[in-house]
């Protein structure tokens, strides 16, 4: 693999990271990837009281461009790997996805965590990426997650009470929200 991998180091790295994972989501769907909000909030959120640069590492391709990254939770005995669809379940897939198994683990014996597995999301709207998963050693099982959508276009008008209106918030409003 000729893929520079890093650490986070910076906000503009989780910038690059949402920019390049909402391309890969035109450009593959949704399937399998993350909101592109899910990766502030699970590496702030998620890994309070931790080092983002250890936490967290991206894989640059030959041109400097995001092609792949990890978050880290040797706390939660899980990884996240989201990977562009170029390299979606190829050699360099199952390299990087090694290299995540390794720095999970080896995150787990620094910060003194005792593990017992590791656990990878994984949806059943791909059954290719099931299938590459459990060629590592996983065992697929339905979990927590549902996504429900809803079509808003078919909800009922609501009248708001008298003395109520929606509308930005500014500035001046800050003592009012408080």
């Amino acid at each position: 693999m000729s893929l520079e991998a890093r650490k986070y180091q910076s906000a503009e790295d989780l910038y690059r990271a949402q920019a390049a994972l909402m391309k890969w989501v035109r450009q593959r769907g949704h399937c399998n990837y993350l909101h592109k909000g899910d990766i502030g909030h699970r590496l702030f959120n998620g890994c309070y009281g931790y080092d983002p640069g250890d936490m967290m590492r991206y894989w640059l391709d030959e041109a400097g461009e995001i092609c792949a990254f990890a978050l880290f939770f040797p706390h939660w005995e899980a990884f996240d790997l989201q990977v562009a669809p170029v390299h979606w379940l190829s050699a360099t897939h199952a390299e990087i996805f090694k290299a995540c198994e390794n720095e999970t683990l080896w995150l787990a014996r620094r910060l003194g965590i005792t593990m017992k597995e590791i656990a990878i999301e994984t949806f059943d709207c791909d059954p290719a990426y099931v299938a590459f998963v459990e060629a590592r050693g996983y065992a697929w099982r339905k979990h927590s997650i549902t996504l429900t959508r809803h079509d808003l276009a078919e909800l009922p008008t609501a009248e708001l009470p008298a003395r109520f209106r929606f509308h930005e918030a500014a500035a001046h409003d800050a003592a009012l929200l408080a």
